[in-house]
């Protein structure tokens, strides 16, 4: 057995590149994420959305038109807005402490209601 500390070798160079490729892979997710605008889209909608709500008066309801590829939901004290289909990124939260609800109806509309 004189290859083993050569097959050691191959195996190490081998999981260098596996783990390098993986860290490049997620960098450019990333880069492709704020280049796209997708992050501001978020912050902006987010924003938006707890201004109306701590202006507007109770019994209100409001209907949102945003993309298809976005989930609004209301958790704990505040807004989380997510991709459809996000896998690696988390969304974005923004704290928002008025009394309301959030319903998706539709593909690209939401409902929030005023209480």
């Amino acid at each position: 057995m004189n290859n083993k500390r050569g097959i050691e070798n191959l195996y190490e160079k081998i999981f260098t590149i596996i783990i390098l490729l993986f860290i490049f892979a997620t960098l450019l997710y990333f880069i492709n994420q704020q280049s796209s605008g997708k992050l501001t889209e978020k912050q902006v909608l987010a924003k938006e959305i707890c201004l109306n709500t701590l202006s507007a008066k109770s019994g209100t309801n409001i209907i949102i038109e945003h993309s298809s590829e976005l989930v609004i939901l209301k958790q704990d004290n505040g807004i989380f807005i997510n991709d459809k289909q996000g896998i690696i990124a988390k969304g974005y939260f923004y704290d928002c402490y008025g009394n309301f609800e959030i319903n998706s109806l539709e593909d690209g509309k939401s409902e929030i209601i005023i209480k």
